[in-house]
């Protein structure tokens, strides 16, 4: 992976010229890892808690986050057309939990370097350096094909042609796209989003390194100074990207969660003492 500090809205410039057709993602912080939601709630426990060793913890609680927004949004679901029991729909189920507070092995990122350099800015109580993660997302295989294709699968011996079974149980390590831009928020924030495949050791960050359809040219770190933080608030201004241009009144109507998952995981897998 490439990696270069920002000391210059100029310098930051003149790089993300040359990444045209690439995505993006903002951080507001160098300190903050690469990883997922679910990822985030199970290692704000694993350290206390010997249980917590293996993905299928993880799959457990993404399960879980599945299982509640049916219950909670079967009628909006239903009114826009979608339906767990039909497999087309699995991957659109994840977009939806990803977007609606629901914790997931997704990862948001955006075409747009412009609205990336929002999301550095969206925690205003973050001090440190920012970060924007550039990625040659158009090498990354979508995960549509990768659950259809044996080559990303874990082999098996039983027959199994469930893409939700795939998609959580045999998709090989390294990271995949899911580019489904199907309602109103996604499509302002001109994002798409990147999954992992299944491992019992590897972050969502060693992933992105890991990954065999990439290559250490593919993805590029920049690290951009914190004293940067207003030129980067005046551009945005002077670009409209905002949160009412990015958080756009909502075409679903979808139920946040209503369960703490780490509240959860540590109820079933406390720590014996």
């Amino acid at each position: 992976m490439k990696e270069m500090k920002i000391n210059s809205m100029e310098k930051l410039f003149d790089e993300i010229k040359s990444r045209s057709g690439w995505g993006f993602r903002g951080q507001a912080s160098c300190n903050w890892p690469l990883t997922s939601g679910i990822d985030r709630t199970i290692n704000n426990i694993r350290d206390n808690n010997r249980l917590l060793t293996g993905q299928h913890q993880n799959i457990f609680l993404e399960m879980r986050s599945i299982s509640e927004l049916l219950n909670l949004n079967q009628e909006q679901l239903e009114k826009f057309g979608l339906n767990i029991q039909n497999d087309d729909n699995f991957l659109l189920i994840q977009v939806l939990l990803q977007h609606y507070g629901y914790k997931t092995r997704l990862i948001d990122w955006t075409k747009n370097w412009k609205i990336a350099l929002y999301f550095c800015l969206e925690d205003n109580s973050q001090k440190d350096d920012m970060v924007l993660w550039c990625i040659n997302y158009k090498k990354i295989p979508p995960v549509n094909t990768a659950i259809s294709d044996e080559n990303y699968l874990f082999p098996t011996i039983l027959f199994e042609d469930s893409k939700m079974y795939s998609f959580f149980f045999r998709l090989k390590e390294g990271v995949y796209l899911i580019d489904e831009p199907f309602f109103h928020r996604i499509q302002k924030q001109e994002g798409f989003l990147l999954t992992t495949g299944h491992t019992e050791y590897m972050t969502f960050e060693e992933q992105v390194l890991n990954s065999p359809c990439l290559n250490k040219d593919d993805v590029i770190l920049y690290q951009i100074s914190n004293n940067l933080r207003n030129d980067i608030k005046m551009f945005l201004h002077e670009n409209n990207i905002d949160k009412k241009r990015l958080y756009p009144k909502d075409d679903l109507n979808i139920q946040p969660p209503q369960v703490d998952l780490q509240n959860l995981a540590n109820s079933i897998y406390l720590k014996n003492t």
